[in-house]
């Protein structure tokens, strides 16, 4: 009867000591998941949403810094247009039958570094100096100058004159000096040439 009575007390302390050795498990365990989910999940989460996000600010700001920048560097293109005249002749025709206006004009525009197409005078002026003065205002053929590349030559002549000839056909038909005056529209901007030639009679 002893011996039957500490066999069971010895099967007692076996049987509660392994109850013991598997709660600790058990504990150990769910401690464990516990915190890899409180840790790992949550923590790595927040980390990622806060780093998305961050990185999507980061790349708005950028293009938008970008998108500026390059917005601001396709402004229009400037120009600095320039006319020059050559082969300027101007002589009046004294003949026996003299016109009302006996003066004749003629020259060759050329326009360079423009950026437009076109080229058209916006005013026009012969001054003839000698022993007097002849002042007029030109009415121009081919006035207008079409442009490619932002180069354009036309040969104009004088059509019509505002101003009286004066002494075109008498004292100015020695030692006068021709000047014509020319304003072109180019480009939005009003750019003057000026060129001389000396002053002839035909008679």
């Amino acid at each position: 009867m002893t011996f039957s009575s500490n066999r069971s007390h010895i099967l007692f302390l076996v049987g509660s000591v392994s109850a013991l050795g598997c709660g600790g498990s058990n504990t150990g365990v769910a401690t464990d998941a516990a915190t890899v989910s409180d840790s790992g999940t949550s923590s790595d989460g927040a980390a990622s949403a806060d780093a998305a996000s961050g990185d999507g600010g980061a790349t708005g700001d950028a293009g938008s810094r970008d998108g500026g920048a390059v917005s601001g560097d396709t402004g229009p293109v400037e120009s600095s247009p320039h006319v020059e005249i050559s082969d300027l002749y101007v002589y009046a025709n004294c003949m026996p039958i003299v016109a009302s206006d006996p003066i004749h004009a003629g020259w060759t525009a050329t326009v360079t570094d423009a950026v437009g197409s076109v080229a058209s005078i916006a005013d026009a002026t012969l001054t003839i100096t000698g022993a007097s003065t002849v002042n007029q205002t030109l009415n121009v053929e081919h006035s207008v100058i079409e442009l490619s590349g932002g180069t354009g030559s036309a040969e104009q002549r004088k059509v019509t004159g505002l101003g009286s000839p004066g002494g075109a056909c008498g004292d100015l038909c020695s030692d006068a000096e021709a000047r014509v005056y020319l304003t072109f529209s180019v480009d939005g901007q009003l750019v003057t040439a000026t060129a001389a030639a000396p002053f002839s009679c035909v008679r």
